[in-house]
């Protein structure tokens, strides 16, 4: 889950949608919401610790999301051209179709990078190797040298 997050705000973080001084709203309430919101989260995060699955569950889970929501994309993609394809169009519908279809891209880009990394960490649990790892070199067959 955390992975997750990180995850998520590092996308989010380079996509432009969370800009480097993004003011959270933190300044606009006061120090008694702030620290009732605090404590909420923090008894949320106690509260449900849960063990996450292994990597390859977490990896079939994603790509059966990705799929769906890929299907869901091009079924965006057919609003939004059914929308506009009369002489006549209602602009606010095609502005709601393409906001809906911008939304699910990008979904499918958060998802698409959550795979991708899962299956690098996993791919880094199972190697002989681990990064900073030194490999000596080995001496070769006796004779030569």
């Amino acid at each position: 889950m955390v992975l997750f997050g990180a995850v998520l705000a590092a996308f989010l973080f380079r996509s432009g949608h969370i800009p480097a001084n993004a003011n959270t709203g933190a300044d606009s309430c006061n120090a008694q919401t702030r620290s009732a919101r605090s404590g909420l989260l923090n008894h949320r995060i106690e509260q449900y610790p849960r063990k996450p699955l292994p990597h390859t569950e977490q990896i079939v889970r994603l790509k059966r999301l990705l799929r769906r929501t890929r299907t869901e994309v091009q079924h965006r993609y057919e609003d939004l051209f059914d929308s506009t394809r009369g002489r006549r169009e209602c602009h606010l519908e095609v502005a709601v179709s393409c906001r809906l279809l911008g939304a699910s891209q990008d979904a499918v880009s958060l998802l698409e990078a959550c795979v991708e990394e899962l299956e690098r960490q996993e791919a880094m649990f199972y190697a002989p190797f681990k990064p900073g790892d030194r490999i000596v070199g080995v001496e070769g067959p006796p004779g030569r040298g």
